[in-house]
């Protein structure tokens, strides 16, 4: 080895796995080597993907406002060294070079002031990460002048990076050990201090006469931090872009370090472009309602109002918007999103729903705003959807295809389609724990609720939605325990600068003090346990927009007097129908033709009742567009299945005018919306919310009265220019929306029967219904 570092480069991160290549069975990539990958990797991110709100946050500690180039040097730095624990006896001992033992032997001597019989403990009962943790701190202090409480928070983030944070009782089991055969001798100590000093020079980054802001290193820049070294580290260990530096442990070899730098750079940047990091949209550029949307009426009196409120902030805060169904709700939000990302300098957007089925069309609604919106800047734009089935979803794999054109991994590039050649998927952010990280994302709230849990590499979920503006939709959905979770993760995103917009139809006064309040703790105000962050003088209103955001003080401000759209100004016909006799009433209604729905709220239930009708002839004719008369629709079919009946309800029961996407063979067909003459849906929940379907009747199972109300949202929901007549008033030629709810079984008094079931003997026997939901809510 002709080299001046010839212990730090013995020092091995990894190894090659290619076991039947004899030439590559002793290839590994030196210790230093990965460590200058990582913070390579750590500056391209920082010079060009991370958002100018997020470098504040972490210069802040370092009191280096004024000079991010230093600083981006100064974290990059101390993201490579991440992996300095694996300057230690359990993991450089492990045996992983594929040459004989004394090979082992040979490189511990280099280590340790004694020959070494190799009993070293075993590595998974001292990760390298604890070790990272253990032993940066002194160093730290003791070389570099950083207080201690300080370099102890920065090694704990920086050694978590495998997704687990060090507890004191991992520190004191390492402590058990002897130290030879954990931490190591002082041979050990002085080959990190080596590492150490050589990674700050390899990189240029200077420390001297550093200011330290203790105060600013709060949990949530820590968490923050912790994601960005997790996230530099799995794209600078990715080995189609950094290979094996030294081919054979048992040959001699040359390695000048600095040159190394400079390859590495490269080897960061290719990664960084592969991988789709690069090229995301800065949004710095803000953009009117009408340059975002164009809609023939015209803009709401609640678009109108938020554009309003937009101009006024200068922070990240929190909206809840309640408004009546079909009175463009999502449109709102997504300006709103794309307004504070493009003012507050924040990027990107994640849509959160309850369902699959409504995170998928709601999907299709995503990626065409984002279509218009960064057409004419030519930047490719990184969607992803985020549930447990979403690489089955045809749209979503179209966009990772889309994004290996836009890369031209695929040789048939001509028959790319332009329609969305901006908007693709990067494969990277595909896989598990890393969908948050991408821009974009439309998904479950699952995925974004597990960021307020204890979950392994829970920071890189926090990192990914670190000044993300958030948007939940139909928050009202979501029970006490999910509840719970929100109000949580809430504070998470007050306390990483997050704007949040929550979307409701029927919001209680109490959900929505708690919401508000859970946020605005994490921007750092407190309340006492029965103190409100409003003025209780204030009149309730509805529909209305409340916000609160940094800067506002303890208070809520108000939008009063929203109007809502005439259209959507409707009185709905409430009827009560028999469960036994209701068949007979339908199938008298629809004797003129028309379009229903029946939920019920249960798969069981649902099964049941399409047994039901499904015996009935007058069902068994195919329907105008030649699609079944009766439909059925619910979670527990294939998932193939069920996508393909959710298209097909978009496709008859959806906004005329709009267009549904198919997959027929291997081409994407935009099939155009075409309503039935005379067409029944049997389905779950699973229609109630966010899917833009209409129907002329509505039959629901009972229900609590929001949900009747969401379920009511689906009724005549679109302006249609011919109703049925059945469901036109003759003399006036007003339309009549019913919504038909199924009561229970009555007894002979008129009252609900008493169950029968010895569990729920003397109760009101309200079904299915009753295992569902509260039997106080619904009585």
């Amino acid at each position: 080895m002709k080299n001046s570092h010839n212990t730090i480069l013995r020092f091995w991160a990894k190894t090659s796995d290619n076991l039947l290549d004899p030439a590559r069975q002793n290839a590994y990539h030196p210790l230093i080597c990965h460590m200058i990958d990582v913070a390579c990797v750590a500056q391209i991110m920082w010079r060009d993907v991370l958002p100018k709100v997020t470098k504040q946050r972490l210069v802040k500690p370092f009191e280096l406002e004024n000079d991010f180039d230093r600083a981006g040097r100064i974290i990059a730095f101390l993201a490579g060294l991440h992996d300095l624990g694996k300057c230690s006896p359990p993991f450089a001992l492990r045996g992983k070079f594929r040459s004989e033992k004394e090979q082992t032997r040979r490189l511990c001597s280099l280590y340790m002031d004694t020959e070494c019989d190799c009993d070293a403990v075993d590595a998974w009962k001292v990760p390298h990460g604890y070790v990272t943790a253990l032993t940066l701190p002194d160093i730290l202090v003791d070389k570099y002048g950083f207080p201690f409480s300080f370099a102890q928070q920065l090694a704990e983030s920086i050694g978590g990076h495998h997704g687990v944070f060090a507890a004191s009782s991992d520190f004191d089991r390492i402590d058990s050990f002897p130290v030879g055969e954990s931490l190591g001798g002082p041979a050990w100590d002085r080959s990190r201090k080596e590492l150490v000093a050589e990674l700050l020079d390899l990189v240029g980054a200077t420390l001297e006469g550093l200011e330290f802001n203790t105060k600013a290193l709060d949990k949530s820049t820590s968490l923050v931090f912790a994601g960005f070294v997790s996230v530099a580290d799995w794209i600078g260990s990715n080995t189609d872009h950094f290979k094996c530096r030294i081919e054979n442990s048992t040959e001699t070899f040359d390695l000048d370090l600095s040159d190394y730098v400079g390859s590495s750079k490269r080897f960061a940047a290719g990664a960084i472009n592969d991988l789709g990091w690069n090229n995301w949209p800065k949004n710095t550029d803000i953009r009117q309602f009408d340059e975002l949307f164009s809609f023939g009426s015209g803009k709401r009196d609640l678009q109108q109002k938020a554009i309003d409120i937009a101009q006024t902030v200068n922070g990240p805060g929190i909206f809840v918007v309640e408004a009546l169904m079909g009175e463009g709700k999502t449109e709102t939000a997504m300006y709103l999103a794309d307004h504070l990302n493009a003012s507050l300098g924040t990027r990107g957007i994640y849509f959160a729903l309850p369902t699959q089925a409504t995170s998928d069309q709601m999907f299709g609604r995503v990626s065409a705003f984002l279509r218009n919106r960064f057409e004419e800047s030519g930047a490719f734009v990184n969607l992803m959807l985020q549930h447990g089935h979403a690489s089955l979803s045809d749209e979503f794999s179209e966009n990772v295809k889309n994004f290996r054109r836009i890369r031209n991994v695929y040789a048939d590039s001509e028959n790319f389609n332009e329609k969305h050649s901006n908007i693709g998927a990067a494969e990277w952010f595909t896989y598990r724990r890393r969908g948050l990280l991408a821009p974009f994302g439309v998904g479950t709230i699952d995925q974004i609720l597990l960021a307020a849990l204890q979950t392994k590499h829970v920071f890189v979920r926090l990192f990914g939605l670190a000044h993300k503006t958030v948007i939940i939709d139909e928050v009202h959905a979501y029970d006490a325990y999910m509840s719970t979770l929100l109000g949580r993760l809430l504070e998470w995103l007050g306390a990483l600068g997050s704007p949040v917009i929550i979307l409701s139809a029927t919001l209680p006064k109490h959900r929505r003090t708690e919401l508000i309040k859970s946020y605005l703790k994490g921007l750092g105000q407190k309340f006492g346990r029965d103190e409100l962050p409003i003025s209780t003088g204030e009149a309730d209103v509805y529909p209305r927009i409340s916000l609160a955001f940094a800067g506002m003080g303890q208070r809520q401000f108000r939008i009063a007097g929203l109007k809502t759209a005439a259209q959507n100004t409707r009185t709905i016909k409430l009827e009560f129908h028999d469960e036994v006799a209701f068949l007979e009433e339908l199938k008298a209604k629809l004797a003129g033709g028309g379009c229903v729905a029946i939920i019920c709220n249960t798969v069981r239930r649902a099964q049941r009742l399409y047994d039901l009708l499904k015996e009935n002839d007058f069902f068994h004719d195919k329907a105008s567009d030649d699609g079944p008369r009766l439909d059925l629709l619910h979670s527990r079919f294939r998932l193939k299945d069920r996508q393909l009946r959710e298209k097909r309800a978009l496709l008859r029961f959806g906004k005329r005018g709009s267009t549904v996407p198919f997959t027929e063979g291997n081409n994407k067909v935009d099939r155009p919306v075409k309503r039935p003459d005379m067409a029944v849906l049997i389905s779950t929940q699973i229609i109630e919310q966010s899917l833009d379907l209409d129907f002329d009747l509505i039959i629901s199972d009972l229900a609590p009265a929001d949900l009747l109300l969401q379920r009511a949202g689906r009724l005549q929901r679109h302006q249609q220019e011919t109703r049925p007549p059945a469901f036109v008033d003759a003399e006036t030629g007003e339309h009549i929306p019913s919504l038909w709810i199924l009561r229970p079984p009555l007894d002979e008094n008129g009252g609900i029967k008493v169950s029968e079931n010895k569990r729920d003997a003397g109760q009101p026997d309200l079904g299915d219904s009753g295992l569902i939901y509260d039997r106080h809510v619904l009585l």
